[in-house]
């Protein structure tokens, strides 16, 4: 049963383009679109949950769209979870385990 979920996570991680993803979500950020962000945010940590940009990426966009307290703990969950990629960015944003 774990094999399998670790296989179909890897399959699904192979569809998205992560990179790809990284980069749309930062300038997304960067550009003010916030709720283009959001999604793109969420699509990353989906596919890529080791992987601190998605955290990032949602985080900030939660926090410039009013949403304080559920920005601060994408900040947290990237600090829990994610072994990859800007995890101090996510520590300098208030992020704690």
């Amino acid at each position: 049963e774990e094999a399998k979920k670790k296989a179909d996570e890897e399959a699904k991680r192979k569809l998205v383009d992560v990179e790809g993803l990284k980069k749309k979500g930062m300038n997304q950020v960067n550009s003010f679109r916030y709720k283009d962000a959001i999604e793109t945010g969420r699509t990353l940590i989906d596919a890529d949950p080791e992987e601190a940009t998605g955290y990032f990426v949602l985080g900030a966009a939660l926090q410039e769209t009013g949403k304080w307290k559920d920005g601060a703990e994408q900040f947290n969950e990237c600090v829990r979870k994610a072994t990859k990629g800007p995890v101090n960015d996510c520590k300098q944003a208030g992020g704690h385990k």
